[in-house]
């Protein structure tokens, strides 16, 4: 509740950022912001799918499998642990700064508790471990509850029931992360190479 943020009334008259290429953003500017806002999902896309291949990524995997077997095969955990809260938190980071020079208007009352549950949802409906699931879940249980409006009071109780059936008949979510497991060799193709 410090006053230079608005105590608990957030924080009013966020200036628009600042002209990018000549680009001018303005309050009713949609079509700039869609087309950032674009450019921005898509470079966090291509940055999280190409630490996925490298060393961090790897290292990620092994800890989401096992915590403990990843420590005991040396991978530091905290570290790489500390690394995923700083990437998530960075991505999270500039979607609000995002969100508050669009809006021009941030306040507690923005973040509910609804929305954090909305979000952990679409990871988990997509399919956690999969960017392209989660997007799907995010499409999806973005543009379900504004088609069921016209129940009131039963949207969230058929938006939970449509969670709930999702979750007994496809657990892994819409689209599964793949497995990277090899195979071990067959015992009978070793003699036949020696």
């Amino acid at each position: 509740n410090l006053e230079v943020l608005g105590r608990s009334g957030g924080i009013i008259g966020i200036p628009t950022p600042p002209p990018i290429f000549g680009i001018e953003y303005a309050f009713d500017s949609h079509r700039i912001y869609y087309w950032t806002l674009l450019i921005i999902i898509l470079f966090a896309i291509w940055m999280v799918r190409r630490l996925s291949v490298r060393r961090a990524g790897r290292a990620w995997e092994s800890i989401r499998q096992d915590e403990d077997a990843a420590e005991l095969m040396g991978v530091p955990t905290f570290k790489y642990k500390v690394w995923a809260f700083v990437l998530g938190a960075s991505v999270g980071g500039a979607a609000g700064v995002f969100y508050a020079s669009k809006t021009l208007f941030i306040a507690p009352d923005n973040f509910t508790l609804q929305i954090s549950i909305l979000i952990l949802a679409c990871v988990v409906f997509g399919g956690m471990g999969n960017i392209w699931g989660v997007i799907a879940g995010a499409v999806i249980l973005g543009y379900l509850p504004d088609r069921i409006r016209f129940l009131s009071d039963a949207r969230l109780l058929v938006f939970g029931l449509v969670l709930v059936i999702m979750m007994n008949l496809r657990p892994d979510g819409l689209l599964p992360r793949k497995k990277r497991e090899k195979a071990l060799p067959n015992k009978d193709s070793n003699k036949e190479k020696s």
